[in-house]
């Protein structure tokens, strides 16, 4: 028998001693005694880039080395427990390495699927052709994104609830799209050659940066949860728009750049040949 004394964190040196020394008294010296805190769940206070503050729950790591040791000496003490364990141990195992074989999987493959759909939100921008047209563009690109990331994850799916979710992400959106369009236009000002940026240009990138963000938040919801949670992965989206911003946004900025010299090059071509 191995006694696990749990919430550990809530007690300080001395009084998890005395609580040790108490339980040796009931149980008997022989019997060890190892503290434990079983994961559970902690508050803490997000800040954002703007001063506003929240208050939310996190998932805590849970701390049990001493009794992985003590079930270790148990054991190594009793060989014919070991022998017995061995068996399922193996099979342990290898689905462990399975499972992490699966996920490092489904993370390169997300990656890819999300590169891919914001690459395709920056040319669709591009390629709008009237006012709203890139809005519709990236309506359905959205829908397909969340539809693909579910379908790798085996998460269900139901078209009311992808769109309930888009739907709140858009409203996410609104409340930081002067502060994107803002930082694009300052990213574009550092281009050599660049003259006057269109704002079709500014709006390619900030559509990049958006599918990248809510990908990425989508796609850990999906692998932490199995499902498709509204509220925490809107927070990780909105986390998201806002890390390494100012380097991504130079990314797509390069993207965006490079494909319009690709497009003015083509259209001087065809001017010539006419």
């Amino acid at each position: 028998m191995i006694v696990a004394l749990n919430k550990v964190d809530r007690y300080s040196e001395v009084d998890l001693g005395r609580v040790r020394e108490r339980l040796a008294e009931r149980v008997g010296e022989q019997i060890d005694i190892v503290p434990v805190q079983c994961g559970g769940v902690e508050e803490v206070t997000r800040i954002y880039h703007d001063g506003r503050e929240e208050t939310t729950l996190r998932e805590r790591q849970p701390h049990v080395e001493e009794l992985r040791r003590a079930l270790q000496r148990y054991l190594d003490a009793d060989p014919q427990v070991l022998d017995a364990l061995r068996d399922t141990a193996v099979f342990v195992l290898a689905q462990q390495k399975l499972d992490c074989a699966v996920a490092e999987y489904r993370r390169g493959k997300a990656d890819a699927i999300i590169q891919s759909y914001s690459r395709k939100a920056v040319f669709g921008a591009l390629a709008a052709v009237s006012p709203g047209t890139d809005v519709l563009i990236q309506g359905y690109l959205g829908y397909n994104l969340l539809k693909e990331l579910c379908a790798l994850y085996e998460a269900p799916a139901r078209e009311m609830d992808m769109q309930r979710f888009l739907d709140l992400a858009g409203n996410q959106i609104k409340r930081s799209l002067n502060l994107l369009l803002a930082l694009v236009g300052n990213v574009f000002k550092a281009f050599p050659g660049m003259g006057t940026v269109v704002g079709g240009m500014i709006h390619a990138v900030v559509y990049g940066l958006i599918f990248e963000s809510l990908g990425k938040a989508v796609a850990r919801s999906l692998e932490s949860r199995g499902d498709l949670v509204n509220g925490p992965t809107l927070r990780m989206f909105e986390d998201n728009l806002s890390e390494d911003l100012e380097a991504r946004a130079r990314r797509f900025a390069q993207l965006v750049w490079s494909g319009q010299k690709d497009a003015d090059n083509a259209g001087t071509a065809v001017g010539e040949r006419r």
